[in-house]
């Protein structure tokens, strides 16, 4: 028993052993490849130290390809800003060449129609001569604007010359600076187009100044001519208004001599027809054709003054023999004045005795009055202070209205208004004395 159990002790040992020993195999196996793959380990963190060098180097260059290219965008924001500017630039030139050649046209027509007024009216006026001081002037301010041009002219292709200079030594100092660039910059081919671009650009660009500063120029001649005429214009202007300031006056002056002739020939013919009926009027009193008027006045008249006479006293009829006899002394001269004029006559003789005025009105006119009075009757003087009979010296049966054309001649003509006509007709009897015609004017 014992033996079989010691054996079977001997036989479970065994298997240990081997086990033991196997481990012991499995392990020296182990450390073998736990070694290996500590170098494995070991180099694995070198290559991650190597890639972390080449990652912070690579960011390094990323950060300045990112600068580079910032900057090489900014100077493509530039460039076409540039452009940009230059083509709105070139754009608000024409817009403006444009504007201004309208400008022009309307300003050639504007000028063309006010010279061919100032034309008009130069022939109207005077013929127009030349001032030789007005064309030296403009030729002096042509000459003057021309060099103005030219030496702006140059000075701006001197600064463009020296910008587009800069330019290039910039462009080429950044190409030198970063030669590991260059596939991003141009080439020579595309460089040269971009630089004929540039210069047709710029030339066309000088073409719109050129032609601009040109239009400026005939701009500033048109102005200048503009204000010429214009000054012209108004030298004109003034002088017809002068003119017709001159011949304004001449005409009021030629309006109101007209006038106050107008008025002195109404004045003359005005009183000249009232002289004519007047003169018909005393002319139909003297000739005759109221003769049975005047007739049965004288009639009743000397029956009053008979009738007076006979109730007077001897005393008075005495006094009045003697006042009779030297009336008759003083009236003789101018009888035989009467008696010789023609039986027509219409001229004034002065009286010297002062006019009766009648206090009777006949027919309601207060304002003239004839009367007719004898101073003698049968040789017997009257002494009746009140008139024979008032007649109003308008007579509306005829057609003849009042006129005061006697008086007015009479007070230039020095006539008292006291007026003595009188006629020696053979019809008459030579006992009736003179008829002599009073009139009164208001």
């Amino acid at each position: 028993m014992r033996l079989s159990n010691g054996n079977r002790q001997i036989n479970g040992i065994y298997p240990l052993k081997q086990r033991l020993n196997q481990t012991f195999k499995e392990s020296d196996s182990s450390k073998y490849e736990t070694e290996r793959i500590e170098r494995q380990l070991s180099s694995i963190d070198g290559d991650i130290l190597m890639y972390k060098r080449r990652l912070a180097h690579q960011e390094d260059e990323h950060t300045q390809w990112k600068q580079l290219i910032t900057h090489i965008q900014r100077l493509l924001l530039q460039a076409k800003n540039e452009t940009q500017n230059e083509t709105i630039t070139r754009t608000s030139c024409e817009k403006a060449t444009q504007q201004l050649r309208s400008d022009i046209n309307k300003l050639r027509e504007q000028q063309q129609s006010k010279l061919k007024d100032l034309k008009q009216s130069a022939l109207l006026l005077a013929p127009s001569s030349t001032n030789d001081r007005a064309h030296i002037f403009k030729s002096e301010l042509s000459s003057a604007i021309r060099k103005i041009r030219q030496d702006f002219e140059r000075q701006n292709d001197s600064q463009r010359n020296e910008l587009y200079g800069q330019f290039t030594r910039a462009y080429e100092d950044i190409a030198r600076d970063y030669p590991e660039l260059g596939h991003l910059f141009l080439n020579e081919r595309e460089q040269e187009r971009t630089k004929q671009e540039e210069d047709r650009t710029r030339a066309d660009i000088q073409r719109v100044k050129t032609e601009t500063n040109m239009l400026k120029q005939k701009a500033a001649e048109l102005k200048l001519r503009t204000r010429e005429l214009q000054i012209n214009l108004e030298m004109s202007i003034e002088e017809n208004a002068r003119f017709e300031q001159l011949q304004q006056n001449e005409i009021d002056q030629l309006k109101s001599k007209q006038e106050r002739i107008a008025r002195d020939y109404d004045d003359v013919i005005t009183k000249q027809t009232s002289l004519e009926k007047e003169i018909e009027t005393y002319r139909n009193l003297l000739e005759g054709t109221m003769k049975s008027v005047v007739d049965t006045i004288t009639e009743e008249y000397n029956t009053t003054t008979a009738n007076q006479t006979t109730t007077t006293t001897t005393t008075t009829t005495t006094t009045n023999q003697q006042q009779t006899q030297q009336q008759q002394s003083q009236q003789q001269p101018i009888r035989n004045g009467l008696s010789s004029r023609s039986s027509r006559s219409s001229s004034a003789d002065r009286y010297s005795s002062t006019p009766y005025y009648p206090s009777s009105r006949l027919n309601g006119h207060t304002n003239a009055y004839s009367r007719f009075m004898g101073y003698k009757q049968n040789g017997v003087d009257s002494t009746n202070t009140s008139p024979a009979v008032d007649i109003p010296a308008t007579i509306t049966e005829n057609g003849l209205s009042t006129s005061k054309s006697v008086d007015d001649l009479s007070a230039k003509n020095g006539v008292n208004p006291s007026e003595v006509n009188g006629t020696t007709n053979g019809s008459s009897s030579p006992s009736r004395p003179p008829t002599i015609l009073q009139t009164r004017r208001s």
